[in-house]
């Protein structure tokens, strides 16, 4: 049994694709930004459920692109399961790049987790769509989608984690670009994965009371997906510009401290040569003050200063006796010494 593709839901596919691309890479941004605050939590669970939802969006819209000449259905909790592994994978695809230093081992493990896990997805909402016979599978197109899973999981965590320190400004351009590239791939990895499936002649649909339809499945999925990846969207761009004018106010207190410290120092410096130079003129006057005592001519203005000796000694008779000698051991002609 042969389908066909409705191409405006092809398009809204692709579309889906690229914006919850794009909402993955600023997720992943806000995630490495608030990584040591408590918002980093938050924002793991948020940006994982959005980012889940917007590639799940993208799968079963792009099933519903596929037409085939019999009504559809889809089991609830297959679908739901589904969903749920496609969450998964974004935490894990947020967590990874979140952690620091992407090396190129942990590249290569998160990328293969990652891309085998968005396949596991994707069969997983095949497996809901409820039809008898069971679908049938291209071995070599299930490995080809496969490989493109991985190799979209790989260039999308390694364009994440490059532009997770971009600035909101220099950011912006660069995630469209990747975004577009990211949107494609997935969903050629996903219409390769449809186009793996084979349907048998005469399939039905099986009769369940548990299963939804197209109409409202369409409905539900384009409204709540759009809705979501809007809303997260501008959450995150709400707190990039809140985050980028925080660090530009941080980045002038920054400098007007250092500013300030510098200044600060300089006039620790001026008041240290203030006191060297004032110490140094007070050491300069000591010692002119006791240069002019040693060299202080002696005359009857200036007598000297006394020898120390106290009055009760200058009257002793040793002193006398000491005196007297000297006198009468002076050279002839010399000039008497005054007595005190």
């Amino acid at each position: 049994m042969h389908g066909t593709y409705d191409p405006w839901l092809i398009g809204l596919s692709i579309g889906v694709a690229v914006i919850a691309a794009y909402v993955a890479l600023d997720l992943v941004s806000r995630v490495v930004a608030s990584r040591k605050t408590k918002a980093a939590r938050y924002w793991l669970l948020g940006g994982s459920f959005s980012m889940g939802t917007g590639i799940w969006s993208m799968h079963f819209i792009g099933m519903l692109a596929f037409r085939l000449p019999i009504p559809m259905a889809y089991d609830t909790g297959v679908t739901l399961a589904s969903l749920l592994i496609a969450v998964i994978v974004s935490a894990f695809a947020l967590w990874t790049v979140s952690r620091g230093a992407l090396s190129v081992d942990r590249l290569l493990r998160a990328g293969i987790c990652m891309g085998l896990g968005i396949v596991a997805m994707h069969y997983t909402g095949m497996e809901a769509m409820e039809i008898e016979p069971a679908i049938a599978y291209d071995p070599t197109l299930v490995v080809l989608s496969i490989v493109i899973a991985i190799a979209a999981s790989l260039a999308a965590l390694w364009i994440a984690f490059a532009l997770s320190s971009e600035m909101l400004q220099s950011a912006v351009r660069k995630k469209a670009i990747s975004a577009l590239l990211m949107g494609a791939a997935i969903a050629g990895m996903h219409y390769t994965g449809m186009a793996a499936a084979g349907f048998a002649p005469g399939s039905h649909v099986s009769d369940d009371l548990t299963s939804i339809s197209d109409g409202w499945l369409a409905t539900t999925i384009g409204a709540f997906t759009i809705i979501l990846l809007a809303a997260t969207l501008l959450a995150a761009i709400v707190d990039a510009r809140l985050a980028d004018r925080s660090a530009r106010i941080a980045e002038k207190m920054r400098k007007a401290n250092l500013d300030l410290e510098l200044r600060g120092g300089e006039l620790t410096r001026a008041n240290e040569l203030l006191r060297q130079e004032a110490e140094e003129r007070a050491r300069t006057k000591i010692a002119l003050v006791e240069s002019e005592e040693r060299y202080r001519p002696i005359g009857p203005g200036n007598r000297m200063p006394s020898s120390g000796l106290s009055a009760s000694r200058r009257r002793s008779p040793t002193t006398a006796a000491f005196r007297t000698t000297a006198i009468s051991a002076r050279p002839a002609g010399s000039c008497p010494i005054p007595s005190r």
